[in-house]
């Protein structure tokens, strides 16, 4: 049998995330300028995604690294994606709460119902039971 002592210690190899390098010098300024990002918007609304030609062009034209253009909209693409999940879940989450309200409506709506034919069947019955019961009662009543 093996004894614990072979097998290393996973907590003196873990690098604690505090630790990570940071570049502060990448942190502190911006990637994009207001005016660079106002254009990048602008062609996204037309096109959500660029052709080979259009990024070199459009990275020339705003002074910037094709890669970094194309990246700018790979981003805004999952972020896109992202607002849109989340709009289609509101309207989801819309079209739930007024379908439960109308299942309730008719659940009550039903329950008023069965109570409704409940009651006839109870006055049919008690009718019909008076009818037969005045009946037999008058008649053997009269004979007597």
């Amino acid at each position: 049998m093996e004894s614990r002592d072979q097998f290393p210690s996973f907590q003196h190899s873990l690098i604690p995330i505090s630790k990570k390098k940071k570049n502060n010098n990448n942190n502190n300024q911006r990637r994009f300028s207001d005016e660079q990002i106002k254009q990048l918007e602008s062609i996204f609304e037309s096109e959500t995604k660029l052709e080979p030609k259009k990024k070199i062009q459009l990275a020339r034209e705003l002074g910037l690294q094709p890669k970094q253009v194309a990246i700018w909209f790979q981003n805004r693409r999952a972020r896109w994606k992202s607002k849109q999940i989340e709009q289609d879940f509101k309207n989801l989450r819309a079209e739930y709460d007024n379908l439960v309200s109308q299942f309730d409506s008719l659940k009550q709506e039903k329950d008023s119902l069965v109570l409704q034919v409940i009651n006839t069947f109870r006055l049919l019955f008690f009718s019909l039971f008076y009818s037969i019961f005045s009946k037999y009662y008058f008649k053997s009543s009269r004979a007597s």
